[in-house]
């Protein structure tokens, strides 16, 4: 593959990408959420310190759990910019 092609494709990539709203029962296969871990190692980090922690979430309280912390903390941040309150809670 030339580089054009691979910086074309990741571009589709890129493009195609979409925001996860709801977590699903379906599993994630084991030897993929090892592969998307290893790539996201890789992102650019300031002074390359990667500073990021990762945690593999299986049991569904654990998700949800997160999920309404991520959630509120996104309506709260949205709410203190002064977002309108109609719009945050679409």
């Amino acid at each position: 593959m030339n580089e054009s092609s691979a910086a074309e494709q990741l571009a589709a990539l890129m493009a195609s990408r979409r925001s996860i709203r709801r977590f699903t029962p379906q599993p994630v296969a084991e030897d993929l959420v090892r592969m998307i871990l290893a790539a996201a190692c890789h992102a650019p980090s300031a002074h390359n310190k990667q500073p990021w922690r990762f945690a593999v979430l299986r049991d569904p309280a654990d998700k949800d759990s997160v999920a309404r912390a991520l959630g509120d903390r996104l309506r709260a941040d949205r709410l203190k910019d002064g977002d309108d309150p109609r719009e945050v809670e679409l």
